[in-house]
């Protein structure tokens, strides 16, 4: 099992080695008066087949049942440590943490595309693709990059941590900082997303506002004047009515 440093463990399973580095105790997302270690399971494991031998029919964790079990029989069950890059990425503020430090350089390799020279209103790293249009008055403060075939119309503002995919429109006197926006989405005029992800095919309408860590599902519509709040979700393909005030994982909605 790889085994990575945490400050906190409470969303990870943690164990604790021996002088032979075997797992001697292991406790999955354990509470504040169970925590006994701050070394963390990083999810990734090299096994033996016998190791199906301990995997019970139908519904089975291994954090849960099987890591667990071999313990209490006594099985050989090994740790490594390591202390290099690791990032649980299935949260909506640690999938943006790991797109921005590819974007700074704490992970490899490089984002791919063409560094743009720094002109006037445009500074920092910005990695473009090709056929890229980039309108009048645009201003990008990088680390940035731009996918082929993205069109960024005049005076928009693209930020810092920015990651824009291929065919991605955005509209005039848009606001897009520290966001994720996958293939194919449009961020029509005047709207301001910050510290979101934006999945394909999303249409984001004019004057919307995406707050810090939603995230909107793939070919979903916000029509003109929306807000969705920070934390809060949008499911695939769902449209979200004019005007509309999501802050809950549950808003009134009619499909497209």
């Amino acid at each position: 099992m790889a085994l990575t440093p945490v400050d906190d463990p409470s969303h990870y399973g943690i164990a604790v080695l021996d002088d032979d580095r075997r797992i001697t105790r292991f406790h999955e997302k354990p509470r504040p008066e169970e925590v006994f270690s701050k070394i963390a399971n990083a999810g990734i494991y090299v096994m033996e087949p016998e190791i199906f031998d301990y995997v019970p029919e139908g519904n089975s964790d291994f954090s849960s049942d099987i890591f667990p079990a071999l313990i209490n029989e006594n099985k050989e069950l090994y740790g490594f440590v390591f202390t290099g890059y690791w990032n649980d990425a299935g949260k909506p503020d640690t999938f943006l943490k790991a797109n921005h430090d590819a974007l700074n350089g704490q992970i490899t390799p490089t984002p791919e595309g063409e560094l743009l020279n720094e002109v006037p209103g445009r500074f920092g790293d910005i990695w473009v693709g090709q056929d890229v249009l980039i309108g009048e008055g645009v201003r990008i403060a990088g680390p940035v990059v731009i996918g082929d075939g993205t069109m960024i119309e005049d005076g928009a503002f693209i930020g810092r941590g920015t990651v824009i995919g291929s065919g991605v429109y955005v509209g005039s006197d848009s606001f897009v900082r520290g966001s994720v926006i996958l293939d194919g989405s449009r961020i029509e005029k005047g709207s301001q997303l910050v510290n979101c992800i934006v999945d394909e095919f999303c249409d984001i309408r004019e004057n919307c506002i995406v707050e810090r860590c939603a995230m909107i599902g793939r070919g979903a519509l916000l029509e003109p004047s929306t807000i969705i709040r920070s934390h809060c979700s949008v499911s695939n393909n769902l449209r979200i009515l004019s005007g509309s005030l999501l802050d809950s994982d549950y808003p009134l909605v009619a499909e497209q």
